[in-house]
């Protein structure tokens, strides 16, 4: 070692340029992804024997399937009949069912902020958890049903959206995609 101060100095200019090419790289942030369940043909009956779905099972239920204990798992209820395709909350008392220790569930039949297209194309529940549900009352009738998409909050606060599929005299089909 004949000049250690050089050696240093080597070392340091290295070391330093080293730092400085590092902040020069892009850093890629990735976007946390939102879980995503998705329940598929899901059948609600125009009679009273699959009117009320759970987003938790994943099943439908008869109204006198549910109890105190299963009430509160129950998301939806179908009111959908021969003239409109409607769903409403489980502690909606207007209408001709009840389901006990019923939750609120907010949904938007109208106005929809996810497509067809986006409903089908999805792969995570990032675009669910972004959108706002407004609670509205609203039917949608027979003649334009097809691919409507509804969306909905539970009281979990899960946000979820529903693809109008098929409708016959004895039942409606939908999927179902809901974040986790």
């Amino acid at each position: 070692m004949k000049n250690p101060i050089a050696l240093v100095t080597a070392c340091l200019i290295l070391f330093s340029s080293c730092e400085m090419a590092d902040e020069n790289i892009p850093v890629t942030e990735f976007e946390e992804s939102v879980a995503l369940k998705a329940y598929y043909d899901v059948s609600f009956s125009l009679d009273n024997s699959a009117r009320l779905f759970s987003t938790l099972t994943g099943e439908s239920y008869a109204e006198e399937m549910v109890d105190e204990t299963s009430g509160p798992l129950i998301d939806l209820v179908s009111i959908t009949n021969e003239a409109f395709i409607a769903f409403t909350s489980p502690d909606d008392e207007q209408d001709d069912y009840e389901v006990p220790n019923a939750s609120f569930t907010a949904i938007q039949h109208l106005d929809s902020p996810i497509t067809a297209a986006q409903f089908d194309n999805m792969v995570n529940g990032n675009l669910l958890a972004e959108m706002e549900v407004e609670a509205d009352n609203e039917s949608i009738g027979i003649s334009d049903f097809k691919d409507h998409i509804i969306v909905f909050r539970n009281a979990a606060g899960e946000q979820g959206a529903i693809k109008l599929r098929m409708l016959n005299a004895e039942r409606l089909v939908v999927d179902i995609k809901i974040t986790q």
